[in-house]
């Protein structure tokens, strides 16, 4: 519950992240990597979001001291960092949400 409070205020930019979001060669499957533990309750919450338009959420979660690896190796449609993350790239759109420093960012 003290991550949805943390979160909650930002609930329309998520909301406009994930309606905005295209999902490649139209597979309904978006994959998320969240950097570091604590957020992982974020994925019920996006999972809430997403469920009436029958989109499965692939979710890894791991601590990485290099999230620009990640970003430019794999494919991933949304991180979320704690972190701020410096991208200069114009596949990449980055929103910072204030509360927490909680960082998304998601390939379109």
């Amino acid at each position: 519950m003290e991550l949805f409070n943390k979160i909650n205020p930002h609930y329309e930019s998520i909301n406009k992240i994930l309606n905005n979001l295209t999902v490649p060669n139209n597979e309904k499957k978006i994959k998320i990597l969240i950097d570091g533990f604590p957020f992982y309750g974020i994925h019920s919450i996006i999972n809430n979001l997403l469920k009436n338009k029958s989109i499965n959420i692939e979710v890894e979660c791991k601590i990485s001291n290099d999230i620009l690896y990640e970003i430019k190796n794999h494919h991933y449609d949304i991180i979320i960092s704690p972190v701020d993350i410096d991208v200069d790239h114009k596949s990449i759109q980055k929103i910072n949400l204030k509360t927490e420093r909680l960082g998304l960012v998601f390939h379109k």
